[in-house]
């Protein structure tokens, strides 16, 4: 019985120390596996909190750049409108102050003859009257195609406008009392005469400082002195 007892004990030594040996092994391993999934899974979670945080931080740079680009783009919008509607304007304002003065030149010049030779020629009467028929609509359309790009330009020629309109009704009513009554309207003739050449020197004057700036960039944004146009 002895014997069989020292066999069997002698048989289950092996796998006994085979249990011990996992006993000890098997944790280790464990720990090991554990470790290392625990290692990557914190290095994943990283690298994917890092790879969020960029994909954020890109985002919030494209939101930026989108922004600054509207900006940018509404910018260079109203830049070009701007600029657009000055040289709109400009235009208008040339095209104003050629039909304007020539309006008032052929006043100064129908004044000046009938006061020099002491009548009214009919001939020039009759080209006088060609011609502010010819002048006077761009007169009015130019002044109103300003006053809709700018106010206070166009308050300020609309001044010419209205001394031409005035000016040229005083002259037209003298000239048919000067045809009924020869020679009866030579002090009027004369007023009318130093009006047409003082309106065409304020004229000039106040014409050429609309702008004073130019050539060379956007209008100034301080308005000429209204004494020169007034």
């Amino acid at each position: 019985m002895i014997h069989e007892l020292v066999i069997a004990q002698a048989t289950d030594a092996p796998a006994s120390s085979s249990a011990a040996l996992w006993a000890i092994v098997l944790p280790a391993l464990i720990a090991a596996v554990f470790g290392a999934v625990t290692g990557w899974l914190g290095a994943y979670l990283k690298v994917r909190g890092e790879n969020f945080a960029t994909k954020q931080e890109f985002e919030a740079a494209l939101q930026r750049l989108a922004e600054n680009t509207r900006v940018v783009g509404e910018e260079n919008a109203r830049i070009a409108h701007r600029a657009s509607l000055d040289s709109d304007l400009r235009d208008a304002v040339r095209q104003f102050a050629v039909a304007a003065g020539g309006a008032i030149h052929s006043m100064a010049w129908l004044t000046w003859d009938c006061v020099e030779r002491k009548r009214v020629d009919p001939q020039m009467v009759a080209a006088y009257d060609a011609e502010v028929h010819r002048l006077f609509p761009p007169i009015v359309a130019q002044l109103a195609v300003i006053g809709m790009i700018d106010a206070g330009v166009h308050g300020r020629l609309e001044r010419f406008g209205d001394e031409i309109v005035e000016l040229d009704a005083n002259l037209s009513s003298t000239i048919v009392a000067e045809e009924r009554d020869p020679g009866s309207q030579g002090d009027a003739l004369r007023r009318h005469h130093e009006a047409a050449s003082d309106l065409e020197e304020r004229f000039r004057h106040g014409v050429a400082q609309l702008f004073p700036d130019h050539p060379g960039g956007a209008r100034r944004a301080t308005p000429p002195d209204d004494s020169a146009i007034s």
